[in-house]
């Protein structure tokens, strides 16, 4: 009997979330560019429940951006010239449970461009593609459920 409830309760939380917080995202990275950064992360081990991601600036109390798309691991930041500014990330599961808010500061170079060019703009970093749970699909490393 305890089997057969502990496979419905594993089943029920897969389609409706559970009240536990899920694991955060990890290895947040910043890459700068002109007048914005590119913050990568990738998932956590253990991804089961989670739906999507919070992105908070320019405080932890400041709901940035949402992302419901589970293969959308990095977000770009506008900033001024040479400014530095508070990013936090975190995951969360259908019922909206949130995970713990993961901060990293950025900043933007200070290259000066005409208008014309365009700028620098902020890669990947080196590995994170190929990092499972990553940029790229991580040879399938990646389970959201």
């Amino acid at each position: 009997m305890s089997t057969e409830l502990d496979i419905v309760t594993s089943s029920t939380e897969r389609l409706v979330g559970s009240r536990r917080r899920p694991q955060p995202p990890r290895s947040l990275i910043a890459q700068n560019g002109s007048f914005k950064s590119k913050v990568t992360w990738v998932a956590p081990a253990d991804a089961r429940g989670i739906v999507g991601w919070h992105i908070w600036s320019p405080d932890e109390n400041t709901l940035f951006d949402t992302s419901r798309d589970l293969a959308m691991r990095q977000t770009e930041i506008p900033l001024a010239s040479n400014q530095k500014k508070f990013i936090a990330v975190s995951a969360f599961n259908a019922l909206g449970v949130e995970s713990i808010k993961v901060p990293i500061i950025v900043s933007s170079t200070t290259d000066q461009y005409d208008g014309a060019s365009g700028g620098t703009n902020p890669g990947d970093p080196p590995d994170w593609p190929d990092e499972p749970g990553g940029g790229g699909d991580g040879g399938g490393k990646f389970d959201t459920l």
